[in-house]
């Protein structure tokens, strides 16, 4: 993994550009690198991947890049101690035209179901975790699941999240719920039925083999909305964990984390 410098010199002046928003020790872009038979169609870089919750927030709210806007640069140096081992990687799409309206986005009025279900992943070192929040609608949590996993790719963690939170419902009985990812490359992907990477194409036909017995709705919400999954797994990634959770086994602070974030 390294830091794409050339991605890090286009992002910074665009987050500098835009008012308010002056948190730019956000917005360094990491990357890793992918595949492509027309590297400069990729966005914003021609390795194709990016590193960075609110850096993906950021861009798919600021209306300055629903231009085809390019900054040109050479020779440029983005330096850094750090490379962040536990937040999400999102292929991101072609155009700089995409905003948050061409994604299904969660709001009150657009909730289908009375049922909610969060799903997160998270990384850390050389392993994984998965956490799922079943919420009722009155505020209720129904269950809390949390599992380690392998950690072989970020896609295909939240994927696993998604699948987990599925079979839950199955287990529980529920047939309509509304399943909530903050994973921007992954939603667009089970509305359109195509699979967003090859290596999770099994995993990925698996979970729609699963949602045909479900009146399902996907959404994506930003990672700040998906709180209670995030604090889950987080809090998944040092315990032992395998299943489904009762709340006592669940720290008290999470606990308090989770309920404080339902909306």
């Amino acid at each position: 993994m390294k830091a794409d410098d050339d991605v890090y010199i286009r992002l910074n002046p665009l987050a500098k550009s835009v008012e308010p928003l002056p948190r730019v020790d956000l917005y360094y872009g990491f990357v890793i690198p992918c595949n492509s038979q027309n590297p400069y169609s990729e966005y914003m870089s021609g390795m194709g991947y990016l590193i960075s919750w609110d850096l993906v927030e950021w861009i798919s709210t600021s209306n300055i890049l629903k231009l085809d806007l390019r900054i040109s640069c050479s020779n440029g140096k983005c330096s850094h101690e750090l490379i962040p081992q536990t937040i999400e990687v999102h292929r991101l799409k072609s155009k700089w035209s995409i905003c948050i309206d061409d994604f299904p986005l969660l709001s009150g009025a657009e909730a289908a179901w009375e049922n909610s279900v969060n799903g997160d992943f998270a990384t850390k070192e050389s392993s994984g975790a998965v956490g799922v929040v079943v919420w009722d609608a009155s505020s209720g949590i129904l269950v809390l699941f949390a599992a380690k996993i392998p950690f072989l790719s970020v896609i295909l963690g939240e994927l696993v999240a998604v699948c987990k939170g599925v079979e839950v419902l199955r287990s529980l009985g529920i047939e309509e719920a509304d399943i909530l990812s903050d994973c921007l490359s992954l939603v667009p992907a089970l509305y359109s039925v195509v699979a967003p990477h090859w290596n999770v194409s099994f995993l990925f036909s698996k979970v729609l083999s699963l949602l045909t017995s479900l009146s399902a709705k996907f959404f994506w919400i930003p990672r700040s909305k998906n709180h209670s999954a995030h604090a889950l797994t987080k809090w998944g990634l040092d315990h032992s964990c395998k299943g489904f959770l009762n709340f006592w086994e669940v720290s008290p602070h999470v606990l308090t984390s989770i309920f404080s974030s339902f909306e």
